[in-house]
């Protein structure tokens, strides 16, 4: 129980009342009426008080209990600068590594690159870069005349019966990983380049989707180059070029598409 208004910080302990499944009761600790009257009573807290005082007299600080003292402030501006200054010299520092570093590598670019094609190699002080060059990525026969086939036949026959048979083919065939990349670069330059040719951007909407479709293509790395095309042709504020074009047609597949991409 509250001796004079003072409670227990203890945790409160919850017990099951015998007989009832959901009751719970207090666990209270039993206290002998001796014992509290004779403990001693805790000390009262202090009373709220409203006080006034000097913070300048004549421009000078008196030094009492209510005013920090000047020494203390002072120590502690001190140490603020003194970390502002260590920070400035370090990004100092950060800076002129930075900026000698990519003199040198810009340097290596300009001088260590021969006509060769090979790697170069630039040393300053021991530091050696070595600059790699661009490799060229090398596809086989068979994927090339592939890829050329289904451009050709995306591009000149997207109403024949063989278009659908290279739809199928691309949204089962396992090997066409090596053809990701360029697949997805044809879809998004004709789509920026023929806005105004609805049957070529249903067309590639329908190679995009058959892309999405395979389940052996690893076509995550190339969404951020997809998913413009994609969107161009779901937002654009216009698609096709002749009165007769459906491109509601077009926004609905596109917006399907996203939707699919969104549920993988």
């Amino acid at each position: 129980m509250p001796i004079c208004g003072f409670a227990s910080r203890d945790a409160l302990r919850f017990k099951k009342a015998a007989g009832h499944k959901d009751l719970f009761y207090i666990d209270d600790k039993d206290v002998e009426f001796k014992e509290v009257l004779e403990s001693p009573l805790p000390k009262a807290p202090h009373d709220t008080s409203v006080t006034s005082h000097w913070l300048v007299i004549e421009g000078i600080q008196p030094a009492i209990p209510e005013n920090a003292s000047i020494e203390g402030t002072v120590l502690a501006n001190l140490n603020i600068l003194s970390k502002l200054f260590v920070l400035k010299t370090l990004m100092v520092h950060v800076l002129f590594w930075f900026y000698h570093f990519n003199l040198i590598r810009l340097s290596s670019i300009l001088h260590g690159i021969g006509s060769d094609g090979k790697k170069a190699e630039y040393k300053e002080d021991g530091l050696s870069v070595d600059v790699k060059l661009p490799v060229k990525h090398v596809s086989s026969r068979e994927l090339q005349l592939y890829f050329d086939k289904i451009v050709d036949i995306t591009m000149n026959k997207s109403v024949s019966v063989l278009f659908k048979q290279a739809l199928l083919s691309l949204a089962t065939d396992s090997g066409l990983h090596p053809l990701v990349p360029y697949f997805t670069y044809f879809i998004a330059d004709e789509v920026a380049r023929n806005l105004n040719n609805f049957p070529l951007m249903l067309a590639l909407m329908r190679v995009a989707r058959s892309l999405l479709q395979n389940e052996h293509l690893h076509i995550e790395p190339y969404l951020h180059q997809l998913m413009p095309s994609i969107i161009t042709c779901l937002v654009a504020k216009r698609l096709g070029n002749k009165f007769t074009d459906n491109h509601w047609e077009l926004r609905n597949f596109a917006a399907k598409l996203v939707a699919s991409l969104c549920k993988r």
